[in-house]
């Protein structure tokens, strides 16, 4: 919903994600959109329509076509406001349902 730049330095010091490269300024470039969340059922946008319950980070992966990593943070971050919850494990897979009160 925005674009921003980063701007890096190769010094080494960086994150070893990065492989030592520093980032040391972001600037705004462009604000896109904006979305207004009122209550707890605004949050399940994030969640696709056609998504099989319960549902694993990489089926929510798949059908919202973003990274597993950007599903897990998703998955993480409904979890803690209490919009979904773990429900069991398929492997090492966690697997996730959405609450009562949000149905």
């Amino acid at each position: 919903m925005i674009e921003e730049e980063e701007v890096r330095c190769n010094d080494g010091k960086g994150s070893w994600r990065r492989r030592g490269v520093s980032i040391k300024d972001r600037k705004l470039l462009n604000v896109n959109g904006k979305t207004l969340f009122k209550n707890e059922k605004d949050y399940l946008r994030f969640l696709p329509c056609d998504l099989i319950k319960p549902f694993t980070n990489k089926e929510l992966a798949k059908l919202s076509g973003v990274s597993v990593n950007l599903a897990q943070k998703i998955t993480y971050c409904l979890r803690k406001w209490g919009i979904i919850t773990t429900v069991g494990m398929k492997g090492k897979e966690l697997i996730f349902e959405v609450s009562n009160y949000t149905h």
